[in-house]
């Protein structure tokens, strides 16, 4: 089976997008570009100014613990939102930190994230991941990384900030909501084979007339989809030739009275 190409984050210049996230979160691993490297130790302390917090005490949460957890690809997409979002350099955090959380993605491992409602205690559970601490999902024959980095009291105010838990959960909720869009004509054209509706209300003409050019975008992949079909206004012109049959017979019948 060839390799899954990795995918790089934090270089020059780069943009991240929705489609990176949704692509992490479908299984893409990942890499830190060298530059991003560069940028986060420059912006993160000494190493021996580093002070570790005292490590979260087990049952220490046990409102997120107890609350159901994010599936395993929406947890991905946390994390991923998470490090995308520390990999700009600015943050404090450092790198070590950022490998763990690259090392948690492409190990196939991801924490377990509480489905609660506030980003805050989603977020919570993450950085109490980068102790160690937390349940754990894996995929398949996936082990956990190395030694957790652990976490400062600054780094863990970074990781618990912001809004990446909502955002990560919206790109998914975006993505598919896109792939249903992209089924809607598809689904309406096959509603019109079945029902023999009429297809001359998406002519050129008519739909120019409105003045949507959205709808004549909509109209134009109709007519694409609905070419050649010997289903779609069947039963109109079945109902159009029955009225015809039956003018024909009023007319006759007003000239036989005459």
């Amino acid at each position: 089976m060839a390799s899954i190409r990795s995918l790089t984050i934090g270089g020059v210049g780069a943009t991240p997008s929705l489609d990176d996230v949704v692509r992490i979160a479908g299984g893409q691993p990942v890499v830190l570009d060298t530059n991003a490297c560069d940028r986060i130790k420059k912006a993160s302390p000494p190493p021996k100014a580093f002070q570790a917090e005292p490590a979260p005490a087990p049952g220490s949460d046990d409102a997120s613990a107890a609350a159901a957890g994010l599936l395993p690809r929406q947890a991905r997409a946390v994390v991923a939102t998470k490090l995308l979002s520390l990999v700009n350099g600015s943050s404090g955090v450092r790198l070590q930190v950022c490998q763990y959380l690259a090392e948690l993605l492409n190990s196939g491992v991801v924490p377990r994230l509480p489905a609660v409602e506030t980003d805050a205690g989603l977020l919570s559970a993450l950085a109490d991941a980068c102790h160690g601490a937390g349940a754990s999902a894996a995929t398949g024959d996936a082990s956990a990384p190395g030694d957790a980095p652990g976490l400062s009291a600054a780094e863990r105010a970074v990781l618990e900030g912001g809004a990446s838990g909502s955002a990560g959960v919206a790109c998914l909720a975006v993505a598919a909501a896109r792939q249903l869009l992209a089924l809607a004509p598809a689904v309406a054209a096959l509603s019109i084979e079945a029902a023999g509706a009429p297809v001359k209300p998406f002519d050129t003409a008519v739909i120019n007339a409105q003045g949507y050019k959205s709808a004549a975008a909509v109209a134009d992949e109709l007519r694409t989809l609905l070419e050649g079909s010997k289903r779609a206004g069947v039963r109109l012109r079945r109902r159009l030739r029955r009225s015809e049959r039956l003018m024909r017979r009023l007319i006759r019948a007003m000239e036989w009275d005459a």
